[in-house]
């Protein structure tokens, strides 16, 4: 099982039901299965893939206020 892999798919899960409007769940019963490792390593990688999804780039042309955020935060609540 290639972590990186798996972490970078889950990661791809979480973005896309954050796309659609859904909240995505780990099924861990079935990461579990499907890796061979306990639920500690398997809530690692979610963990990972979690960090993953929301550290990437936002694109902000799904945006529906408008507003297109550049610069620090402290500069948005200006």
């Amino acid at each position: 099982m290639d972590r990186a892999a798996l972490v970078a798919e889950l990661a791809d899960q979480v973005r896309d039901a954050i796309t659609s409007g859904d909240r995505w769940a780990p099924d861990y019963d079935a990461l579990m299965e499907r890796t061979g490792f306990r639920r500690s390593w398997c809530e690692k990688a979610v963990r990972d893939a979690r960090t993953q999804a929301f550290s990437a780039p936002c694109d902000d042309t799904a945006r529906t206020d408008g507003d297109t955020r550049t610069g620090p935060p402290s500069a948005w609540a200006a």
